[in-house]
């Protein structure tokens, strides 16, 4: 099975704050993602999908997603599934190693989280900030790589 994260794979919180970030800490209008998201809650409900959602509904449309979600993001980020991805499972996890620990045997993510310790079963979505990762099981920079390998892959997503 292949499960996805949402923040960085499928929605695009960084465009809708007008600034990809060249490091995950980077400030966003001088404050860090959390606390711009927080101080505009819009974002988790009006963020625009990231063109890799439709590859994955190619696959599936119903697809398993693992993120980690502050609280209060929870019911927004429900309502923009429930949006652009309904009939969507969603495993929410209180920090990102817990995503590892839910794989089983042969289990991929698509993530791009840039501070994991094995990256063995991670399908990386390349963004400036993850450039330090070594060795994912695949980098993604565009949406065809990412359908060439769940195609590759043979997996449900």
């Amino acid at each position: 099975m292949i499960y996805f994260d949402i923040d960085g794979v499928i929605r695009d919180l960084d465009g809708y704050f007008g600034k990809r970030r060249t490091e995950w800490h980077m400030k966003v209008n001088g404050m860090t993602l959390v606390e711009a998201v927080d101080s505009d809650m819009r974002a988790l409900t009006e963020t625009e999908p990231l063109p890799f959602l439709e590859v994955i509904r190619e696959f599936n449309p119903e697809p398993t997603f693992m993120t980690v979600q502050p609280a209060n993001w929870i019911k927004p980020t429900m309502e923009w599934i429930g949006k652009h991805v309904p009939g969507a499972a969603i495993n929410f996890t209180p920090a990102p190693t817990y995503k590892l620990w839910l794989l089983k045997p042969g289990d991929l993510l698509v993530e791009d989280y840039p501070f994991f310790e094995d990256y063995s079963r991670i399908i990386l979505i390349d963004w400036p900030y993850n450039q330090n990762v070594k060795n994912p099981y695949a980098r993604v920079r565009t949406p065809d790589e990412l359908r060439d390998i769940i195609r590759e892959k043979g997996a449900s997503t």
